[in-house]
């Protein structure tokens, strides 16, 4: 059977049976099919080149682990050097877990918040106790950095009173979550130079994350579609006003940059 044919079975046995939803919404393949077929985007998001974003770019970041969970180096360096570049940068993290990140966007002098499931909500989902427990390990103790705990698909983001320059949206990876944090991102901009970054656009250098590429788009208003792009080098898809030349995604084109990495461990102490 093919791919469009494993597609409409997949939408007759959601309707014979309903509690099947769940499990199609994450499927990649439904997922893409549905990226392919309803929004014609099956190569994915144009691209932006890095260095036409920063063309001198250069950025260090610390802290940094290493460890299951952490995005990459490039990752966090690129989301740095936008919010370098916006002055008294407010800055909102969806979806938060040591504090990596938005430490080394604090360290720009951005005015950081960060929302995040409440502790008691994890324990509920039955989390790791120490999965748990490393939640904002680097972050909880920044003057810079205001820790909201809150899920975010049922948090009133008006409470907060404020509007933002720079949105990361990093928490659940669900479509259907993707989708409402995308919505409720759009509702909190700024002005129109504000930007939204999405992490996990891609799973690897070579792999649309079709159920959250899908959130991305459905989470998007209409008319702001068309200014979506994936930052090259990175796992990012980004919402920006500003008109970056782009091309058509390869995964496998010839490489057209290198990066010089540096590395230093420090022990971390009480």
């Amino acid at each position: 059977m093919g791919k469009v044919g494993k597609f409409f079975k997949a939408i007759g046995l959601i309707i014979s049976n309903p509690y099947l939803l769940n499990n199609v919404l994450e499927d990649s393949e439904v997922n893409k099919e549905i990226i392919i077929n309803e929004h014609n985007l099956g190569n994915g998001l144009p691209v932006v080149d890095l260095l036409h974003m920063f063309p001198s770019f250069e950025d260090s970041i610390n802290p940094f682990t290493f460890l299951d969970g952490t995005s990459q180096v490039i990752d966090l360096a690129v989301l740095k050097s936008i919010a370098a570049k916006i002055e008294n940068c407010d800055y909102l993290e969806i979806g938060s877990w040591r504090g990596e990140s938005v430490v080394n966007v604090a360290d720009t002098g951005a005015n950081c918040v960060v929302v995040n499931l409440p502790k008691a909500d994890m324990i509920a989902m039955g989390l790791n106790k120490d999965y748990i427990e490393n939640h904002h390990f680097f972050s909880k103790n920044n003057p810079k950095i205001k820790i909201v705990d809150a899920d975010s698909t049922k948090l009133d983001f008006s409470s907060l009173n404020q509007k933002f320059d720079l949105i990361f949206v990093d928490g659940s990876h669900h479509y259907e979550d993707v989708k409402s944090d995308s919505i409720n991102a759009f509702e909190l901009l700024k002005d129109e130079n504000s930007i939204i970054i999405w992490h996990d656009y891609l799973n690897n250098s070579a792999s649309v994350r079709w159920e959250v590429f899908r959130g991305i788009i459905e989470g998007t208003p209409e008319p702001k579609r068309n200014k979506l792009t994936h930052i090259s080098n990175t796992l990012f898809a980004m919402y920006n006003n500003h008109k970056y030349p782009s091309h058509e995604m390869n995964f496998f084109a010839e490489p057209n940059k290198s990066f010089e990495v540096n590395i230093k461990a420090t022990a971390i102490t009480e």
